[in-house]
């Protein structure tokens, strides 16, 4: 990334959300930090998680919804109390990253878990990751990455996931062949 000319801040919090432009380019916009800092950059992409939004459901799940507005489903991601309504993705009480590669997981479960309800059959139970997973590709030809038991350089992000966003992924469970 440094090669990149991609500077890393940790620990720092934006001051002045409400004055930038988000997930576009604009030419020399700047950032605030609380610490005092500004930075100029091109892009601002946000991405600092945020709370999800259950109260659409809150009524219908009940105690099922905890305080931090997160529903509380048993290993095999149904959701407390019930036992044919699941639940996936960043509203699940499961102390995990929420990112893609997690709400890919309970997809998968949960999809297997349904044609296993309808059949009589025995439920798969749900294991988070054990680590971090994380691919972030700097276009066509780089990127970084952390598997929870490495760290990756640009080739082999580039390998794993920049060539297409793991779009061939999609395509193929979709039974359909990725564009050429």
């Amino acid at each position: 990334m440094v090669s990149r000319g991609i500077e890393l801040m940790l620990n720092e919090r934006v001051s002045n959300f409400g004055d930038i432009e988000l997930n576009k380019y604009v030419k020399d916009q700047v950032v605030k930090t609380e610490s005092g800092k500004d930075v100029t950059c091109d892009m601002v992409i946000r991405c600092t998680g945020g709370k999800p939004n259950t109260s659409a459901f809150k009524e219908a799940l009940g105690s099922a919804v905890n305080d931090n507005g997160l529903v509380k489903v048993d290993q095999f991601l149904r959701v407390e109390g019930s036992e044919n309504i699941f639940a996936i993705g960043d509203i699940v009480d499961i102390d995990e990253e929420k990112m893609s590669v997690a709400a890919n997981a309970h997809v998968e479960i949960v999809a297997k878990n349904i044609a296993a309800a309808l059949k009589g059959s025995k439920m798969h139970a749900y294991r988070p990751s054990s680590g971090t997973i994380m691919l972030i590709p700097l276009g066509r030809n780089g990127g970084v990455g952390q598997l929870p038991f490495m760290n990756l350089g640009e080739t082999l992000t580039k390998n794993i996931k920049s060539s297409n966003l793991f779009t061939n992924k999609t395509w193929n469970d979709m039974g359909q062949k990725p564009p050429k």
